[in-house]
């Protein structure tokens, strides 16, 4: 099966602001999470998501060719099927974590009541919907007519482990092959969505674990 990418556009020097970009979006995303949880999620959206989106459109790039299209959608429901159960493992694995435990939840109220939980899986997937589509909609689309698969994959990987640099040492540990797998899944798709749902359950499944 063959990597799927979107049209290339006719400027192929948007690799040079993509990546002076993203330096700035990085140190304000960092900045972002010293704020309590829901307004740290739909900052994170705004800056890792909107933002982003509006520079891209703004050079012409189409949302499909930013991987917001549901691509390949029977090998991205094969791919969901066969990963979620793997998901909620990790999502499980990671909360026995004693760094992990004094780390997470990020928001100290949250319980496991029906409405509140919910309304934090809700602000939890914005917040996983902007993060992923920064490293794997702006980043690896955005740099792959000019690097290839390989190299555009390496480099989002290695800046969203970046991003975890002061997290718990297995949350660090695990950002970079986790974030390669995300980006193969998205080239091999064509769609970004497929990494967010896997991201979110890991990350879902956690804080539900962590609160029992």
């Amino acid at each position: 099966m063959a990597i799927i990418v979107g049209d290339a556009p006719a400027g192929r020097s948007r690799w040079v602001w993509i990546v002076a970009a993203t330096p700035a979006l990085l140190v304000v995303h960092w900045i972002g999470h010293q704020f309590p949880a829901p307004l740290s999620f739909t900052f994170a959206f705004t800056l890792l998501g909107l933002v982003p989106f509006s520079l891209a459109a703004a050079f012409g790039l189409r949302h499909r060719e930013l991987g917001l299209g549901l691509g390949n959608v029977k090998l991205g429901l094969i791919i969901l099927a066969i990963s979620t159960p793997f998901a909620v493992l990790g999502g499980y694995v990671g909360a026995q974590d004693d760094a992990i435990r004094q780390a997470y939840p990020l928001d100290p109220n949250l319980t496991l009541g029906m409405l509140v939980f919910g309304a934090h899986a809700v602000m939890y997937l914005l917040y996983y919907a902007g993060f992923d589509f920064f490293f794997r909609g702006f980043l690896l689309f955005g740099l792959l007519p000019r690097f290839g698969p390989l190299a555009s994959n390496v480099f989002q990987a290695g800046l969203a482990t970046l991003v975890h640099v002061g997290k718990p040492t297995t949350e660090l540990v695990a950002a970079f092959p986790a974030s390669l797998l995300f980006g193969y899944i998205t080239l091999r798709t064509g769609s970004i969505w497929y990494a967010v749902i896997g991201h979110w359950v890991v990350g879902v499944t956690m804080d539900w674990v962590l609160l029992r």
